[in-house]
């Protein structure tokens, strides 16, 4: 009977109380999620854990098995984020990091699952926040009130968010651009960035456990780059971007490879000027060369390129001929350049009388160097029956359409061909021609029109 008396008890509270007892099965599970993000438990700021708002019962600790994000999987989403650390604001990584994974709770915070904010961080990020209550000592007590605070779209963007307050804050710059994660990890906290006496020797001991010391080494190498440009122009291949290593110093010298993407053998290289980049300096003040790691080459393409899917690496070195002591920054673009490439049209293509009148357009690739034109009159078997220089005339449609085709504004054709008796009851069709021979004969880029056929009368 006692047993019965305790589960009618137990119901009896669950219904004057609303409460949901874990006793039971899940079902009500959502609901129960739902109630609790409505109530939230206000946010506090803890000077022993950092500078942000933290949940109440939020401690310095080391993971459990327990947690929703195992270690390596929270480390693996913070990893390339904590490295630009380094670049942009001269902030060790491994402590980065460290902190990060102390800060929210290894990733299970209310405020990490619900805006990417790993640090407790106030404000909004490009407009983005969201609102949590926190109690703020005002007027000698506290008081709840609803604030503001940064929604990030990923942990990433959290972590190197959080680079910026070391570099705004003056009293941290002393340990901005050391190497050594301890002497960091003391400085963070003798600085004041957190007032619990073990919170430097948490951070070591979190870099140790897991290797972060690694990623200082990486971000120690790392270079940055963007290849903003890999594709034709007017013809040319055209290849702009930027590359940044911290290892580019005494290394006067740079060179663009192109590499073939399916062997990664070297297919060509260029000497090339670094240009201004400002922007870069701007987004990475602690590299050198940063702000002269432009480049914009067009060059007409080589041969030794055509038929080859490509990507490029950017080098800075001491030789001259950039075969040795060099840093290399490789680009993930890739592009085919084709062999042979051209496009054209026959807008109209008729027989009048004892003349075969032919009108459209044409370009091709690599005719830049290619002035003379030429229109041939083919059968079906491929036997030329007749040819005529072409008389070339604007096509402003097609040079707004294909503007990465040299002379695709002057693309425009209008030819016609003399009917002989040795042509009549034969079928024909159209091609047109780019040569840099007088005669049309060699050195050429030809267009097919055999989608056009005329039976000769």
């Amino acid at each position: 009977m006692k047993s019965n008396k305790l589960l009618v008890s137990l119901a009896t509270l669950l219904l004057t109380t609303g409460a949901t007892a874990p006793l039971f099965s899940n079902i009500n599970s959502v609901k129960a999620d739902s109630t609790v993000k409505q109530q939230k438990t206000p946010l506090i700021k803890n000077d022993k854990i950092g500078q942000g708002f933290y949940s109440p019962n939020q401690k310095l600790t080391m993971p459990n098995p327990m947690l929703r994000t195992d270690p390596t999987t929270f480390f693996n989403s913070i990893k390339q984020g904590a490295i630009d650390t380094w670049g942009k604001h001269n902030f060790l990584p491994s402590v980065t990091a460290a902190q990060a994974a102390i800060e929210s709770g290894w990733g299970t915070s209310g405020l990490t699952a619900e805006a990417n904010n790993l640090f407790g961080i106030k404000g909004r990020y490009n407009g983005q926040y969201v609102i949590y209550p926190t109690q703020e000592w005002i007027n000698g007590h506290y008081v709840t009130i609803n604030a503001e605070f940064r929604k990030y779209p990923n942990w990433a963007t959290s972590v190197e968010n959080h680079g910026n307050f070391f570099t705004d804050n003056p009293r941290y710059h002393n340990l901005l651009g050391l190497t050594d994660y301890k002497q960091v990890a003391n400085l963070v906290q003798q600085d004041g960035y957190a007032t619990d006496p073990n919170y430097a020797a948490t951070i070591v001991r979190v870099i140790e456990q897991y290797g972060l010391q690694e990623w200082d080494q990486e971000a120690f190498n790392a270079g940055h780059g963007t290849n903003e440009i890999l594709g034709f122009l007017q013809g040319n291949l055209r290849m702009k971007g930027w590359s940044i290593s911290r290892d580019s110093v005494n290394k006067p010298y740079s060179f663009l490879f192109a590499m073939d993407a399916n062997t990664n053998k070297e297919l060509a290289r260029w000497q090339i000027d670094r240009t201004e980049r400002p922007d870069v300096a701007a987004a990475y003040p602690n590299y050198p060369n940063a702000a002269h790691s432009g480049f914009d080459k067009i060059i007409s393409v080589p041969d030794e390129l055509k038929g080859h899917t490509i990507y490029l690496i950017a080098r800075y070195s001491a030789d001259s001929h950039g075969n040795y002591d060099s840093t290399d920054y490789v680009f993930q673009n890739k592009f085919t350049i084709p062999v042979f490439d051209s496009k054209g049209s026959i807008d109209k293509f008729f027989q009048s009388g004892n003349s075969i009148h032919a009108e459209g357009w044409n370009i091709g690739m690599y005719t830049e160097n290619k002035p003379y034109r030429w229109a041939f009159l083919m059968d079906t078997s491929n036997h030329e029956l007749a040819r005529t220089a072409v008389t070339t005339y604007n096509r402003a449609d097609v040079g707004q359409l294909y503007t990465e085709y040299p002379n695709a504004t002057a693309s425009g054709f209008n030819v016609n061909f003399p009917v002989t008796d040795s042509m009549k009851g034969k079928q024909a069709f159209v091609i047109l021609r780019y040569s840099s021979d007088p005669r049309g004969n060699s050195d050429f880029v030809d267009y097919w029109g055999r989608e056009n056929i005329i039976t000769i009368q």
